[in-house]
């Protein structure tokens, strides 16, 4: 038994490889299409496409069981998905400042301490 397990071992360590490979297309996949379509009405139509193209390419790569491919695919993807959270980002950042007057963003008073609130500063101390 332990000289299948050491004969074996070589092809235990290769399939390993390539499942977590898989795992690891897989689940950026999915975390591109959930991002995507949480952030997809503030993008370029062309932006979303051409994530869409790559999010399909890994998507084939993973179903050929290619680990190369899914390996070259998934860098592809990461560099797109960073270039739509900074483009998601910064837009979100601007409709903040552009929304709220004085270029300040929402929920922020021009001073601090100057709120609505009925908040009492106390010191509770528990007898026993």
């Amino acid at each position: 038994m332990v000289e299948d397990a050491a004969a074996h071992e070589e092809e235990d360590r290769k399939r390993r490889e390539q499942v977590e490979a898989r795992n690891k297309a897989d689940q950026l996949a999915y975390g591109v299409e959930k991002a995507l379509e949480e952030v997809k009405d503030k993008l370029p139509a062309e932006k979303v496409a051409d994530v869409e193209g790559k999010v399909k390419s890994l998507r084939d790569a993973i179903e050929a069981n290619d680990t190369a491919a899914m390996a070259t695919q998934s860098e592809v993807l990461e560099a797109a998905m960073k270039e739509i959270a900074e483009a998601a980002y910064s837009s979100a950042a601007a409709d903040a400042t552009n929304g709220a007057p004085g270029g300040q963003a929402p929920g922020g008073s021009e001073e601090p301490g100057k709120g609505d609130d009925d908040v009492i500063d106390a010191e509770f101390e528990e007898g026993e």
